[in-house]
């Protein structure tokens, strides 16, 4: 869907709702995260450590076996045909 790659464009650059982003735009006070106050709320840190995010992850983490998720796995997501993704999670 063209939301979703727009989105996924969006994370992948930096540009999206990342107070690093919106500080170097002048929409934000600082870029420190509003959810953990980690120094810089950047896509790394929203994706792969912020705490306040990992409900969301655990499908993703059930993908890669419960481990952390790597940039890699990010990749391998990404890049898997579609109907294959659907198949695993029915």
């Amino acid at each position: 869907c063209w939301v979703c790659l727009g989105w996924f464009v969006n994370m992948l650059t930096g540009h999206g709702c990342f107070r690093y982003y919106f500080h170097r735009m002048k929409r934000a006070p600082d870029v420190a995260c509003l959810y953990c106050q980690h120094s810089k709320d950047i896509m790394e840190h929203t994706i792969f450590d912020c705490a306040y995010w990992n409900p969301l992850r655990l499908s993703v983490k059930a993908f890669v076996g419960y481990r952390n998720i790597t940039p890699r796995d990010v990749q391998d997501l990404m890049c898997r045909p579609s109907d294959i993704l659907s198949s695993e999670n029915n």
